[in-house]
């Protein structure tokens, strides 16, 4: 292990990616040295290190070089960064950043990682396992983003940048077949309009057979039919004016997830209300994780919205962003209007087994609008570079679900206004008596206002919300709303060693914002949620050496947590328990990453990273059963995160006077600790210690043609290991999901 982190060369870099040399001119990283990778992090372009804050950027040369498909691949190659399957449902994934995440998918609460497509946010988990088509680059911001990127973002945020039109005509065209029947068309073709007007499509196609087999109702589940669509179009009328106008799309469909009873409880409900069912599918699930016996039919599903589906999970989402940035003499104005919608159907069988004991259906329809100005730009000889601003966000849908269960069947519905504002500025100062040090102080206001109206009733029609809170007795409506404002800040001090190093402190503030239960059922229960507030210090260097040969960069971090949103069991006014969201505890997190990137020969680059995330709870007291969870770990939160890679390509070869191309091989490593999938840190819910390796092997420029095919294996051990888990251990069981077994794959792609 200590091998992986020697510094002689091991190496994933903070940058992660490798950007694309100048035109005429093979790519810095083909002569050997690190290459200078520009990020917007400080939502103005600048070098990666000359950033004072830990980012990770992935160019979309290495995404396509590391087969990374969905946004949870990045953790294998992110210190700091820990992705799952969502657990309540197929189309989301559950982002953690420095052991900060969400509990809870519904529009009643937000995330604590921001996903930003083209500087737009996207405000649901569910549906964010789009594909990563046609892209610049990913960057990941660690860390609470308390002034440039404040919307939520407490753990960090993930910037996904499109790749825009270069004004010339190209583009490229991709095959991949792979095994369980997966084939991926894709492709992209860029195009000049007019001599200021250029444009940019992409499209793919992804289907794949499932992962696993119901053998009850004999078919495949776990599988994938996905199309993506992305288009930008960017206009540059004067040298002062620019306008980028970028479409994203996508539909995906899924047969199901391989839901498997675990840690079943002989005496419990589940058991008792199907006859031993439950057992019986656990030990069936211990001999072999990759077949289920699920009782809910994809094929012929009637939900009680009305429909039926094809699917147990569809998801259809759209996004537009216009950014126009304008330059004048002493700034710059920029202006980021976006527009996304969202519905998912997702259905799960939430207790595994061929018997009706727990079923449920969630549908969210929901669309959001945002609109930010900034005004940014330098002044004093260079020494101060600004930014000020003001942010607007408007979110309106609907949270539909449907519980199918012996004990009591319901139909609940939330129909959710999100309206947040906020004004933000921030400044750096190159102090003019002590040469390099700089001085970095940010504030953000943020004003949001939240609204939920609650329709729960039983199939018979039967009003389930107390009467007390009903505007109309006639109606079974209920109506809560809430306001929050929270000030957020940014300060820090940078100290510029030399041009190569770079030494920082900073402090930051975020918070999320507070909400409510989505199914609660009267006042009590609706009760509003507060915020959750983040405040950070972080120590970080970033140096360059032995003629930017070799890249390391340091990160340490020290986070105080408080009022954090848990749903715990607590006590009616009734005298019953109930479970609810609520403020319920408090925390301590410390840790930090270690990255590095070496090119000990020009045709070897090495990466390795470490990620260590201690986070803990100092209070957590359940107030209904008086369970002390105090120093429980978090959830999906394992303390030490470990990836390497190595890639060498070899020299140019010729045969016959004919370039044959350009070989290359890669091997990625990642190692991850045990970590519990359950707040409650149960045993039969805790993932054990376990590595993960890669191979891809690259023939580019085939025969010196525009040609290229690459060979790809993930999983290469074939590890089983666990995608997600639900804690239904109240009841008598839990449910858990298997990660995807060894895949391997061929791609073939022509450029023109």
């Amino acid at each position: 292990m200590f091998a992986l982190l020697c510094p002689v060369g091991l190496v994933w870099a903070q940058e992660g990616g490798v950007a694309q040399g100048s035109a005429g001119s093979p790519p810095t990283a083909a002569r050997g040295i690190v290459e200078e990778v520009v990020v917007t992090a400080r939502r103005r372009e600048e070098s990666l290190q000359s950033a004072p804050l830990a980012v990770t950027a992935f160019t979309g040369e290495q995404i396509e070089r590391l087969v990374i498909d969905d946004i949870s691949e990045f953790s294998q190659f992110t210190p700091g960064l820990f992705a799952q399957n969502s657990p309540a449902t197929n189309s989301g994934v559950a982002l953690v950043i420095r052991s900060l995440s969400h509990q809870q998918n519904v529009i009643t609460g937000d995330a604590a990682v921001g996903v930003y497509v083209d500087g737009v946010y996207v405000p649901r988990v569910q549906g964010s396992k789009f594909d990563l088509l046609d892209l610049e680059r990913v960057e990941v911001l660690k860390g609470p983003q308390g002034t440039l990127f404040g919307r939520n973002t407490t753990g960090g945020a993930i910037q996904l940048i499109s790749r825009a039109p270069s004004g010339n005509f190209g583009g490229n065209g991709r095959i991949a077949l792979g095994t369980e029947s997966f084939r991926d068309l894709s492709g992209a073709i860029e195009f000049p309009i007019t001599d200021t007007l250029a444009g940019r499509l992409a499209a793919s196609w992804t289907k794949r057979d499932g992962y696993g087999r119901n053998t009850l109702l004999n078919f495949d589940v776990d599988d994938k039919d996905s199309r993506s669509w992305r288009a930008y179009f960017d206009w540059n009328p004067s040298e002062r004016v620019n306008v980028a106008f970028v479409h994203d799309g996508g539909r995906r469909e899924e047969s199901g997830a391989l839901n498997q009873p675990i840690g079943v409880d002989p005496t419990g409900l589940g058991n008792f209300f199907t006859g031993g069912a439950l057992l019986a599918a656990e030990q069936r699930a211990q001999v072999d994780p990759r077949r289920v016996r699920s009782d809910l039919d994809p094929r012929n599903l009637s939900t009680a919205f009305g429909s039926s589906v094809k699917d147990l999970s569809e998801v259809n989402d759209l996004g537009f962003a216009l950014n126009t940035k304008i330059s004048f003499e002493h700034f710059d104005s920029r202006t980021i209007l976006g527009y996304r919608t969202l519905e998912v159907i997702d259905c799960e069988d939430l207790d595994g087994t061929e018997v009706e004991f727990l079923q449920g259906c969630l549908h969210l329809d929901q669309w959001n609008f945002s609109a930010e100005q900034q005004f940014l730009g330098t002044a004093l000889d260079g020494r101060l570079d600004w930014i000020v601003g003001g942010y607007y966000f408007r979110e309106k849908g609907k949270d539909a679900s449907n519980f199918f269960a012996v004990i009591a069947t319901t139909h609940q519905i939330g129909h959710v206004e999100n309206d947040a504002a906020s004004v933000f500025g921030q400044a750096s100062y190159q102090l003019p008596w002590v040469n390099g040090l700089s001085l970095t102080a940010g504030v953000r206001m943020n004003f949001d206002d939240r609204k939920l109206r609650a329709e729960h009733q039983l199939p018979n029609g039967t009003c389930i919300l107390d009467k007390d809170i009903l505007v109309d007795p006639a109606i079974c409506s209920a109506t809560v709303s809430e306001s929050f404002n929270e000030p957020t800040w940014t300060f820090g001090l940078e100290y510029r060693i030399s041009d190569d190093q770079l030494l920082y402190l900073a402090h930051r503030r975020g918070y999320r914002t507070g909400g409510f239960t989505l199914r609660g059922q009267n006042a009590f229960q609706l009760q509003p949620v507060s915020e959750e507030i983040v405040s950070d210090v972080e120590i970080g260097l970033k140096s360059e050496l032995f003629d930017r040969r070799l890249r390391a960069n340091l990160a340490i971090f020290y986070a105080d947590y408080e009022d954090i949103q848990r749903t715990i069991v607590v006590v009616s006014p009734a005298g019953d328990l109930q479970s609810l969201l609520r403020n319920a505890a408090k925390a301590s997190i410390y840790g930090g990453e270690f990255e590095l990137t070496a090119y000990p020969i020009p045709e070897l680059e090495l990466r390795s990273g470490l990620g260590v995330s201690i986070a803990r709870y100092d209070e957590f007291i359940e107030r209904g059963t008086g369970l002390d969870l105090s120093d429980n770990r978090f959830r999906n939160s394992p303390d030490y995160q470990i990836n390497a890679s190595a890639r060498y390509t070899l020299p140019t070869r010729h045969v016959d006077r004919r370039d044959i191309g350009l070989f290359s091989f890669q091997v990625t490593y990642n190692w991850t600790s045990e970590f519990y999938m359950s707040d409650m840190n149960r045993p039969h819910l805790k993932q054990g210690a376990g590595s993960l390796w890669g191979l891809t092997a690259d023939w580019e420029e085939m025969f010196g043609s525009r040609m290229s095919t690459s060979f790809f294996v993930k999983n290469l051990a074939g590890r089983e290991y666990l995608a997600a888990a639900v804690d239904l251990t109240n009841i008598g069981y839990s449910t858990i999901q298997y990660a995807p077994p060894r895949t391997v794959g061929l791609s073939l792609r022509y450029d023109f």
